[in-house]
């Protein structure tokens, strides 16, 4: 996908979670904006809506009713073994520099 936004930068975008999490407006209105939708405060407050992802028993529901939160950052790195890891930044290594991962 990183190629094809590369070499098609008006098709996709590319976010990372990370950035979201930390800084929902910025990130949601710079993907509005690309995709050409009106921003609209609701967007903001997904949370509170009443969306059957929140109430018809969706695994994540519970995470979903918290909004954005930034204690999943990085999860990875502290819930995996060292040798998972290692593993995953040695076939990732490019992609993972790319996106400030590493």
């Amino acid at each position: 996908f990183n190629t094809f936004v590369k070499q098609q930068p008006t098709a996709g975008l590319v976010l990372r979670y990370e950035d979201l999490v930390r800084e929902p407006r910025k990130v949601l209105t710079s993907m509005l904006s690309f995709l050409g939708l009106i921003e609209e405060e609701s967007v903001f407050r997904f949370h509170l809506s009443k969306a059957g992802v929140h109430t018809r028993g969706h695994p994540n529901a519970g995470n979903l009713k918290k909004g954005f939160f930034i204690s999943s950052i990085y999860r990875w790195k502290r819930e995996l073994e060292r040798s998972q890891i290692n593993e995953i930044e040695r076939i990732c290594n490019n992609i993972m520099q790319q996106h400030d991962y590493m």
